[in-house]
């Protein structure tokens, strides 16, 4: 029996409209965005300023530039629990480079390749060796963060006298575990353009940028098609191995960019820092409307599952109400994404004959 248009009992245009808003994957998640931003602006007093809507921007805009590329990766229907790590080893990255050259250009070039070079590594574990995404970089993840915790505050630096100024600077710094980074470079993150923050205009550079890739190229397409059917993908001719590798390399290049923006707004990093970090960061791929399954979401989707957590760590911040219940609430966010998600994919099913 043949499958019923969703817009058959509705008027032309108009059934197709509302269709394809309600199929739309981050329409949820911006709806409750502008619930959100009206309650709270009417039972949180301070809340509704621009300067308090620029500081949640600020907050999460790492957290966004991450998501948008470890979206690319979870569209392909794998995950990479790993971002936080190659966050904080890309943070790592910018600020040794930073303070011995005295060049921010130098220390984010550091962090991209760093990032990079680690996504391409997990995109190999996982295309070529075909081993579980979730396996492949849980491992690399704990590895990394193990080798971080050994050099960093584990003696393995050792201060020469005849070693330049800013070098033994660094490596003090190292020995001792924590890494600070002074304020005249983190403009990335400090630092504003007529009135807005650096970060902010960062995070929408990166949004377009993904948001033309995911429209306008092969590659972009592709991975659209490989997450949505796999087989049918194969057989079309689509190159699975080069699509995933690239997927994981560009999660990477988000990472390099995200550590960057992490170390400029926090100032100091550790190597427990970040711990648990990727949470938010997937979590924000699934509430903008990214199925975890694969094959299912948008390019903007990270970029509104991040604003939401934005505004909910915000709101519970300026009410003063507990730590604790931020994770709550982000959590039965992503459970009633994952729910909503089930949901339209039985309407999806009878949509079309």
């Amino acid at each position: 029996m043949p499958k019923k248009n969703i817009s058959s009992g509705i008027n032309g245009g108009a059934g197709r409209k509302i269709a394809n808003l309600f199929l739309y994957p981050p329409t949820p998640c911006i709806i409750l965005i502008v619930v959100l931003l009206l309650l709270f602006s009417v039972i949180a007093p301070g809340f509704a300023t621009f300067a308090n809507f620029q500081a949640i921007v600020i907050q999460v805009a790492y957290i966004g530039v991450i998501a948008l590329g470890l979206n690319f990766v979870i569209l392909l229907g794998e995950i990479d629990v790993s971002v936080a790590i190659i966050m904080l080893l890309s943070a790592y990255a910018f600020s040794v480079v930073t303070i011995i050259t005295d060049q921010v250009f130098f220390g984010v070039a550091a962090a991209l390749i760093a990032g990079a070079l680690f996504g391409t590594v997990n995109g190999l574990l996982v295309a070529k060796l075909q081993l579980i995404s979730f396996i492949a970089t849980l491992a690399t993840k704990f590895m990394v963060r193990a080798l971080l915790l050994i050099y960093c505050g584990g003696g393995a630096f050792k201060t020469n006298a005849d070693l330049p100024e800013n070098v033994k600077k660094v490596t003090k710094m190292l020995a001792m575990g924590t890494i600070k980074v002074p304020a005249e470079q983190r403009w990335l993150s400090v630092g504003k353009i007529f009135g807005i923050s650096v970060s902010v205009y960062i995070l929408l550079i990166v949004l377009f940028v993904i948001l033309m890739v995911s429209k306008n190229t092969n590659w972009g397409r592709n991975v659209f098609a490989l997450g949505g059917n796999n087989r049918a993908a194969v057989v079309a001719g689509i190159p699975v191995h080069r699509t995933k590798i690239l997927a994981y390399t560009v999660c990477g290049l988000c990472c390099g960019l995200g550590g960057v923006l992490y170390i400029c707004q926090s100032g100091t990093i550790q190597p427990m820092a970040a711990n648990g970090g990727e949470m938010n960061i997937i979590a924000a791929c699934a509430i903008g409307g990214t199925s975890m399954s694969g094959g299912r979401g948008a390019g903007i989707s990270p970029f509104a599952g991040a604003i939401l957590i934005g505004i909910i760590l915000n709101a519970t911040s300026v009410m003063a109400i507990s730590g604790s219940w931020q994770d709550f609430f982000i959590g039965a966010i992503v459970l009633l994404s994952v729910v909503f998600d089930i949901v339209r994919r039985k309407v999806v099913d009878n949509i079309y004959v």
